[in-house]
């Protein structure tokens, strides 16, 4: 009955609380270490305006965009671009290359999303 159904409802609904607060933490000190390593990174196919590593807040929804699988590839690569295809920091400017950290930070997320988003659908 429906009376069943609310019931098992308002039990769980402490533990899906947990889960999803987290897997919040998780994307957002992801999210945190992205802006630091990654931030003015030069734009590309991956890399918009709205898609962005520059602050918490873009990062937080590339991060959301990454963990569902949408062309993570493409970004990793090129939050890792390196001269000549940008252009390196000198004491005048900030340069626009990126990182090669940028493997192990991508990679990491996907896996650890893999482990952390699976056992919550089932």
């Amino acid at each position: 009955s429906i009376r069943n159904i609310l019931v098992a409802a308002q039990a769980s609904l402490a533990t899906m609380l947990g889960c999803f607060g987290v897997v919040f933490v998780f994307v957002l000190i992801y999210a945190l270490l992205g802006t630091g390593m990654f931030i003015g990174v030069k734009h590309g196919e991956g890399f918009g305006r709205g898609s962005t590593l520059n602050s918490p807040t873009d990062s937080l929804l590339l991060l959301l965009r990454t963990a569902s699988g949408e062309d993570w590839h493409t970004i990793m690569a090129e939050a890792a671009v390196q001269p000549p295809f940008c252009t390196e920091a000198d004491k005048d400017t900030l340069g626009d290359c990126g990182n090669q950290l940028a493997y192990l930070y991508f990679i990491s997320f996907s896996v650890l999303c893999v482990y952390l988003f699976t056992p919550l659908v089932k």
